[in-house]
């Protein structure tokens, strides 16, 4: 039966080699899966990269149109406070202020600022 086991033999080999090839199939066809998951996944995440930054930017806008306005409303207030310091002057007849009322101004200013830009959200009414 040499004849017998050589076919026998060359059958069993066909059966490895077949189940080989059928595995590595298998396997590049995981890992090509593999490799679009990872593309898809790294896409996603320069998607997702851009997104926050662009979110972070529109915050960014925001906080500095928030504060132009505070800023634009604490140089409204300074005016005013110049003004009424140069009518008082003019309506008492002293040029200067005194040392206690222009310390006082200067911590109405203060409190002013930090009720105005600390507590609010909302950005003030210009």
């Amino acid at each position: 039966g040499s004849r017998l086991e050589d076919a026998a033999t060359k059958a069993e080999r066909s059966a490895v080699v077949k189940e080989a090839l059928e595995r590595k199939l298998a396997l590049r066809g995981q890992l090509r899966l593999l490799k679009e998951r990872a593309e898809e996944t790294e896409e996603e995440r320069r998607e997702r990269g851009l997104r926050e930054e662009q979110e972070m930017l529109r915050e960014l806008r925001r906080m500095r149109e928030r504060f132009g306005q505070q800023m634009d409303h604490i140089q409204k207030i300074r005016e005013s406070n110049e003004r009424m310091v140069e009518e008082r002057a003019r309506s008492t007849g002293r040029g200067v202020e005194t040392k206690e009322e222009k310390l006082r101004r200067v911590f109405e200013e203060i409190e002013k600022f930090d009720r105005d830009f600390f507590t609010s959200d909302q950005p003030t009414k210009k």
